[in-house]
């Protein structure tokens, strides 16, 4: 993805520090490797190899419009003088917005479903289609460097059992932990509100990483159909440097505009 990029008193490491964080934006599109906080690993079962017979119809597709903002700021210690010199600290902006259309291609024996991703992105006039699965507790299981953050943050909520069992009720609170390796993420959610078709739900993750990473945020959900509706959440991560530290913040949103289960309402 192509984005537009502000810098403000711009030095050498702030430059290579924000190249590094764009990831948090085009997970997809960079050679940078992929962040585990905004995608523990699943069990391989939950994304078996294709074969032969793998459907390439849809047996559901949602289209969300999605945007991101990711800033990013820059405290480093520089010594000498000259003209190279950085100074104290640095900061920049990244922002794009497009198109995610999530097609579920199937359902796993054991409750996981094959996904196919396409994304559109202002930034970026090529076309990205990813395969992979979302397994049943919602975790996220695609390739490095493929979905976008947007898309990764959207897809926990198509999970066939993403909820805690019985009726979500405003109060309602289940906690899913994903370890990848020595690496453990634990998300929390809670139900802050309930309607008569949808709940919102609030989302706070964070990992056990020496550099911190966190996501937090509210996502209104409509559980009779697993689909989620609308969300918007903020990650932080933080990343030592030799000279200093270097902080993201990303900002994404995303909005269901259509749902092929969902049949138009006649007027």
């Amino acid at each position: 993805m192509t984005a537009t990029v502000g810098l403000f008193r711009r030095g050498p490491c702030f430059v290579a520090a924000l190249a590094a964080l764009l990831i948090l934006v085009s997970v997809g599109h960079t050679s940078a490797a992929p962040d585990p906080a905004a995608s523990p690993t699943a069990n391989p079962s939950a994304a078996p190899a294709a074969t032969d017979s793998e459907p390439t119809t849809p047996v559901r597709e949602c289209i969300y419009k999605v945007s991101s903002l990711l800033r990013v700021d820059s405290v480093y210690e520089s010594y000498g003088g000259g003209a190279d010199a950085d100074l104290p600290g640095s900061t920049g902006s990244s922002e794009d917005d497009g198109t995610v259309i999530v097609d579920v291609m199937g359902k796993f024996q054991d409750g996981g479903l094959a996904i196919r991703v396409t994304e559109h992105w202002r930034g970026d006039p090529a076309t990205h289609l990813f395969k992979g699965a979302v397994a049943s507790d919602g975790t996220v299981a695609f390739p490095p460097k493929t979905i976008n953050a947007v898309t990764r943050e959207l897809l926990p909520y198509f999970a066939t059992a993403f909820a805690s069992a019985g009726t979500l009720a405003a109060g309602t609170h289940w906690t899913v932990k994903q370890t990848d390796g020595q690496l453990t993420t634990t998300t929390d959610y809670t139900v802050t509100t309930a309607n008569a078709d949808t709940v919102t739900i609030a989302k706070k993750q964070s990992n056990d990483a020496i550099e911190g990473v966190s996501v937090t945020g509210s996502v209104v959900y409509r559980g009779a159909l697993l689909v989620p509706i609308s969300g918007q959440l903020r990650k932080r991560t933080s990343e030592m440097v030799s000279n200093g530290q270097t902080t993201g913040t990303l900002d994404v949103r995303f909005d269901l505009v259509s749902d092929s289960f969902q049949k138009p309402t006649t007027p």
